[in-house]
């Protein structure tokens, strides 16, 4: 015989039925999982899970990348000028060829030196300057070649005087055409022809390789080595 169940105890088992009688979703998560986002359904995932997740998506906003406070940034190295005005085909606006008369128009100061006579050749150098520093040749009355010895005049591509031999091959590559010293065991003439035009860098160099001065003119002048001696 069956036995059954007092009343008031199945009363409550047919109230307990109707109350769990959802529909089940089977797409996806609810809607109430849905609007809590990250944090309802992070709480089924492993630890480890949870951690990526949560670097991936941060709850605050995360700030640019910053030095710290204190921290000096350095400043782009400015690019190495030529000395001013210091080319392949002339100096500033005077173009090699350029007769005498016109180069006194476009400088900018006086030009000092003896250039009286019919001399082929002669120098002359801006007042208040010395000859080493910056010397201007003219051969027939027309200007050819400009050159300094100074250590704070950069000729055309970066050399200057205290330079070393291996420091040029750096800045000309195979356009440097070493060839001997007329006068200096060991020491060099080293020229570096331009790439377009006639012009022709010539740096000299003493016995231990350091660069000590340079010309820049067209052939035959530039390769002078008593200057108009």
């Amino acid at each position: 015989m069956k036995r059954l169940l007092p009343i008031p105890a199945l009363f409550s088992a047919v109230l307990l039925c109707a109350c769990s009688n959802e529909p089940a979703h089977l797409d996806g998560p609810g809607p109430d999982a849905a609007a809590t986002g990250g944090a309802a359904g992070m709480g089924a995932l492993p630890a480890s899970a949870q951690a990526e997740a949560a670097l991936d998506h941060p709850v605050e906003d995360v700030p640019p990348a910053t030095a710290p406070p204190g921290t000096v940034m350095p400043e782009p190295r400015p690019a190495e000028d030529n000395a001013e005005g210091a080319g392949f085909n002339g100096y500033g606006d005077i173009l090699f060829g350029t007769e005498l008369d016109r180069v006194r128009e476009l400088w900018d100061g006086e030009l000092e030196g003896d250039a009286a006579g019919d001399e082929a050749c002669f120098q002359l150098f801006p007042a208040g300057q010395t000859m080493s520093e910056l010397a201007l040749m003219f051969v027939d009355g027309r200007f050819v070649r400009y050159s300094s010895e100074s250590t704070s005049a950069v000729a055309p591509g970066g050399a200057r005087p205290g330079m070393s031999l291996d420091e040029v091959k750096t800045l000309y590559g195979d356009g440097v055409q070493p060839v001997p010293h007329k006068y200096v065991e060991g020491a060099w003439y080293l020229r570096v022809p331009s790439a377009e035009g006639e012009g022709v860098l010539v740096l000299e160099t003493d016995a231990e390789d350091t660069v000590v001065g340079w010309r820049v003119g067209v052939p035959p002048a530039v390769d002078y080595v008593e200057g108009c001696g």
